[in-house]
């Protein structure tokens, strides 16, 4: 998503080639976009919290949700 914004808002994109099964091959992803650079204003928001692993909220709530206290986080 973050290469289609920065197409749009006509920003160089230094971060890599994606994958083709994400966006295809060539330039065909740009389909059906606005031009390059038609989008003036914007801001990218990363959430720096989403992971892949199990919710670390468990082990601080305790499985019933009844606030438990704070526990171990590994």
């Amino acid at each position: 998503m973050e290469k289609v914004v920065s197409y749009c808002a006509g920003w160089e994109w230094k971060d890599g080639d994606v994958k083709n099964s994400i966006l295809g091959k060539g330039d065909e992803w740009k389909e059906g976009l606005p031009a390059a650079g038609t989008l003036r204003t914007l801001v990218v928001i990363r959430p720096a919290l989403l992971t892949d692993g199990e919710c670390k909220a468990d082990k601080l709530t305790g499985k019933d949700n009844k606030g438990k206290g704070k526990k171990h986080i590994e």
